[in-house]
């Protein structure tokens, strides 16, 4: 977390005094499916770096690591977390997927953009 903050520390702090934002380029990568149509994956990454990416390079394992290195944390405290976010997620998915389809009058409701 060190590594993104301290360089980035006055990246941030230039704008919020009333300078002008500077552009910061972080690298990262998405190993999930960006959208359910989104199958036949080959052309983003070779699989094999995909799985290296998820397994040595994920930053809530990263992060928990980083946590529980400096004392920051306990693996119980950490591992409840985990157990709670399962189930809130288990149940948004539920949900979602039980939701009914939105009327098309509703297309347009929320967009900002």
């Amino acid at each position: 977390m060190r590594k993104v903050h301290t360089p980035a520390a006055p990246l941030v702090a230039r704008p919020r005094q009333g300078g002008r934002p500077v552009p910061r380029l972080g690298t990262g990568s998405c190993y999930h499916r960006h959208h359910v149509g989104d199958i036949a994956r080959a052309y983003y990454r070779p699989k094999q770096e995909e799985q290296q990416w998820a397994a040595d390079r994920d930053p809530i394992k990263i992060l928990a690591t980083s946590l529980l290195d400096q004392g920051l944390a306990k693996r119980e405290s950490l591992d409840l977390i985990y157990s709670d976010l399962v189930k809130v997620m288990d149940a948004a998915v539920e949900f979602a997927t039980n939701a009914p389809y939105p009327n098309p009058e509703e297309v347009d409701q929320d967009i900002y953009a």
